[in-house]
């Protein structure tokens, strides 16, 4: 990569460059993964709702929500409420 194109992105991020030689290698080595990844045949690949959905739920245990409070005793003590809602400052205009 270009020292020059490297000093301008290391002074548009405001960090400073050590080893340019190897600051250059690395880049390289990131758009020659890059290069790769992007020539792989993505076609018959059906996108992912959410990155865990491959994973078998053996192995990303989903935890079930289980009230742990009493709600009308925690509504109770809320220095603010009205029916079953706490009530806040207004924090943004």
């Amino acid at each position: 990569m270009n020292p020059q194109i490297i000093n301008q992105i290391a002074d548009l991020s405001q960090i400073e460059i050590q080893d340019m030689q190897a600051t250059s290698n690395a880049i390289t080595d990131i758009f020659a993964l890059i290069n790769q990844l992007q020539a792989m045949d993505t076609s018959d690949i059906e996108p992912l709702n959410f990155p865990l959905d491959i994973l078998d739920k053996h192995f990303q245990p989903v935890r079930v929500d289980k009230v742990l409070a009493d709600v009308q005793k925690t509504i109770e003590n809320a220095p603010l409420t009205e029916k079953d809602f706490f009530l806040v400052p207004k924090v943004i205009d």
